[in-house]
């Protein structure tokens, strides 16, 4: 299919999984600009107001079944953030504690608004889309000792603790702090809301920051 069919059938289906919730949209904004995916939204009143980039399309651009699996993929999981989501208690523990604080976050709650997603039943195929999706992100890997990517593997490992047949390696085995984030990975398991996994988040970066602080002394 040409980018402007394919952009007209995501922004579709972003109103649909939206409206299949029971709320309404008062604003939305898609672009397709970025190299990634993210959100901005407000609800209020059981509207949304959002703003969603993702990834670079050309309205002249053909684009693969593949493709437009992935960038359905990254549809399901704003929708996700816009449902269930609140930025709150992540904003405030981010300004306090720093941005890789942020991403830990990030990588946490991403695993359990998927899910929250898959439950829903508002999307039939959310859950391949985001096996495929995860698999093709993750697919290069990367250094798993640097700790502003405790993030990509709470992303990761936080996914196939919920199920997903990934075919991304291991990431926890030979991880420094392997221990600490499979205890996070554990009673992220219980978090209900985002502000639940802020607190399993905190705790675990104060532990991270702890012993790089010890090797440092």
């Amino acid at each position: 299919m040409k980018g402007t069919v394919a952009k007209a059938e995501l922004t579709a289906l972003f109103k649909e999984v939206w409206r299949s919730s029971g709320n309404k949209i008062k604003r939305l904004d898609v672009r397709f600009a970025g190299q990634g995916a993210g959100i901005r939204f407000r609800r209020r009143r059981r509207k949304l107001s959002a703003t969603v980039l993702l990834p670079a399309l050309n309205n002249t651009d053909d684009v693969s079944q593949e493709l437009f699996n992935d960038l359905t993929g990254y549809v399901l999981h704003e929708v996700g953030h816009a449902l269930f989501t609140d930025s709150d208690p992540w904003d405030d523990a981010a300004r306090e504690h720093g941005n890789v604080l942020g991403g830990i976050i990030n990588g946490m709650e991403d695993s359990r608004i998927e899910m929250e997603v898959i439950r829903s039943g508002y999307a039939d195929n959310a859950q391949a889309r985001f096996v495929q999706l995860t698999n093709r992100t993750f697919q290069n890997g990367f250094d798993i000792d640097m700790v502003e990517n405790v993030s990509a593997v709470l992303a990761v490992e936080g996914r196939r603790w919920n199920g997903y047949e990934l075919t991304v390696p291991d990431l926890l085995s030979e991880n420094q702090w392997g221990p600490e984030i499979v205890r996070a990975l554990r009673d992220s398991r219980s978090c209900e809301c985002t502000a639940d996994v802020v607190k399993v988040a905190t705790e675990l970066w104060l532990k991270i920051k702890e012993e790089q602080e010890s090797y440092i002394e």
